[in-house]
């Protein structure tokens, strides 16, 4: 039988045990078995490209409990290795359009240097990769402004990463573009979103077949503490399912779950409806990836408050037209629909007044920071115009 123990924080909170195909997940208080991981472990593990670099980088089976055992750096503190990890702070204050770095203003330690530039391909296999979950490829890093210069690397062993770096996406191009100035525009209207800075590679204007630019995309880690990393779980794990549900689970289910942590006293009205904000705020965004594994919620000791808005990208315009991502009821599988449809399944959880004049204020706020966007290259000119298009053309009530 396979047994791990597994930490947050450095600290150890059970074991997991595999036996055939059975796993076995056992702390101080129960036991559980089951013919997958945990979902709070499941949850952890990476997808895709992310995935299949990880098996690659470790030379192990793609098996979840073969990675289990690698987890490192994760969401929240959890790892299956006691390492004692040091915390770098992530200082950068800019203004939107002073966020984007151009690639020969930053020093950039190899591999990771050659992973940017060369299609995300790992070349020092002494550093271990660290896990991200999610498809897009990406991994964890540390960003450190000293002085005039800007540092980007790999934490080594002892450091916990302050910053995820989301690379070049050959099938999604300005994507980073995108998921930047939605970012900005949505902290700008009074949200809280995570911190993100956009690297820029001039080199691309050399290449006679590559026409688009690469972007690189560095996002603050909003779960660490300056000692230690916060409590922090996707609301996927919460609600009990894993990775592979994660499209499966539809938006009533996901607010009649946040009710009953509202009546248990662990979850305010607030913070539903901050969730709901979320929720519009893809609608009208065009976010066709809006699953509970793209939210997660801070616990201090038995309540939960929602962590900064993050991974929001505009998906329509790449030809895909699922409104979020989910249905929206819970009893028949509803996956496009109106604004309307949208906010009757939400007004049963929130006063929908808290969306009023909402999508005007968005829109506003894209027209005035796109002007500041540094020309990056025909291409994203014209997907300027696509974009805003995407988001005037919106089905159904305006509630403006």
């Amino acid at each position: 039988m396979n047994k791990l123990s597994v930490y947050k924080n450095n600290k150890k909170i059970g074991n997991v045990y595999k036996q055939n195909d059975l796993f076995i997940y056992e702390n101080d208080n129960s036991t559980k078995l089951s013919y997958h991981l945990p979902a709070i472990l499941d949850n952890l593990l990476p997808e895709g490209v992310n995935r299949e670099e990880f098996v690659i980088k470790n030379n192990i089976k793609n098996d979840d409990f073969e990675i289990l055992k690698y987890l490192n750096d994760c969401l929240g503190g959890f790892s299956t290795s006691k390492t004692k990890k040091k915390i770098i702070p992530f200082e950068y204050n800019y203004s939107f359009k002073d966020s984007f770095i151009y690639i020969d203003d930053i020093q950039i330690q190899n591999p990771l240097k050659d992973k940017i530039q060369e299609k995300f391909n790992l070349v020092n296999k002494s550093i271990k990769v660290s896990n991200v979950s999610g498809q897009q490829p990406k991994t964890t890093a540390i960003f450190e402004k000293k002085s005039l210069f800007n540092f980007l690397r790999y934490p080594q062993e002892n450091e916990y990463s302050n910053a995820i770096v989301k690379f070049h996406n050959e099938k999604y191009l300005y994507i980073n573009l995108i998921e930047h100035l939605y970012l900005q525009v949505i902290k700008n209207i009074g949200f809280d979103t995570v911190d993100s800075l956009l690297i820029i590679d001039k080199e691309e204007y050399k290449s006679e077949f590559l026409r688009e630019v690469k972007t690189t995309l560095i996002i603050k880690r909003f779960d660490r503490l300056k000692t230690k990393t916060k409590e922090s779980y996707e609301l996927l794990s919460l609600m009990g399912y894993v990775s592979n549900k994660k499209y499966e689970v539809s938006l009533e289910e996901i607010f009649i779950f946040l009710s009953k942590l509202k009546k248990a006293k662990q979850f305010s009205q607030k913070e539903i409806n901050k969730v709901a904000i979320y929720y519009y705020l893809s609608y009208i965004l065009k976010n066709g990836d809006a699953h509970p594994k793209n939210i997660v919620l801070f616990k201090n000791r038995k309540k939960y408050k929602i962590a900064p808005f993050y991974d929001i990208v505009n998906t329509k315009i790449y030809g895909i037209n699922d409104s979020l991502g989910i249905s929206l009821y819970k009893d028949r599988k509803v996956e496009i629909f109106s604004e309307n449809e949208l906010l009757e399944v939400l007004q049963k959880f929130v006063n929908i007044e808290i969306f009023k004049g909402l999508k005007i204020q968005v829109i506003k706020e894209i027209e005035k920071l796109i002007i500041q966007i540094p020309y990056i290259d025909d291409g994203f000119e014209k997907l300027k115009e696509k974009l805003l298009d995407s988001l005037k053309n919106a089905n159904g009530n305006e509630n403006g």
